[in-house]
Formats: C-alpha cells, structure tokens, sequence
C-alpha cells in the first residue's frame, strides 16, 4: 500500500489531507514542522509527500531540497501564499505540482492518485 507524508504547520490542513487520502486508500503519516517531517523520512520509506512552503523554522524549500537528497520522493507543494519566484524554485528543486491553499480536492486526489498508482 502506497504511504504518503504531510508535513504541514496547520494542523487542520494536515488532518483534512490525512482524511481524504486514507478514504482513497492510501497510508499516511504527518509531521506539523519540517524536523519532524525529515525525522520520519529518515526512519520510513514514503511514496509521496505533500509540503507547506511557509512554515516557522526551516521552510518548505529547504525541507524539499534535504528530502531530494535523502530519498527521491514525488513531492506536492500547498502553500496559502508561495512569494514571488518561489514556484519556480520548489519545481527546480524537485517538487512534482504546487496546489495553493484553498485546493481543489478533487485534483489534489487526481494528481496523488496519478503518482502513486503507476
């Protein structure tokens, strides 16, 4: 079974994509900062991830550029604001989509669902 990380300073957030992914059938695990997100990383394997850009401590750019380098896993940037310049830098980085806060759950769901089932 595919399991998939949230690493989301809102908690609400990361409830509401555990929820919906759980109800796809999907494992998931969340972090509320991105130490603990890189802590879980290291002591699991996770086939996808979904990533706040702007969290206290080190940002969701930084997190996605260590998660590159640990493991290469499909990542799915959401972020309510994303600063001038910053999409571009997380789809270098790495990053596989960048949805804005609010989604649209139906292509968040789409967009997993794609990655994780081929």
């Amino acid at each position: 079974m595919p399991k998939i990380l949230v690493i989301d300073d809102e908690e609400q957030i990361c409830e509401i994509v555990c929820d919906l992914m759980e109800s796809e059938g999907y494992e998931v695990d969340s972090a509320n900062d991105g130490e603990s997100g890189l802590e879980k990383l290291k002591n699991d394997k996770f086939d996808l991830i979904f990533l706040d850009i702007l969290m206290p401590g080190t940002d969701g750019l930084q997190i996605l550029q260590q998660v590159q380098a640990i493991q290469k896993v499909p990542t799915i940037i959401m972020s309510g604001y994303i600063p001038p310049g910053m999409e571009k830098k997380v789809l270098d980085a790495g990053a596989i989509a960048v949805f804005r806060k609010p989604f649209n759950i139906n292509t968040m769901v789409n967009t997993a669902s794609a990655v994780l089932d081929t």
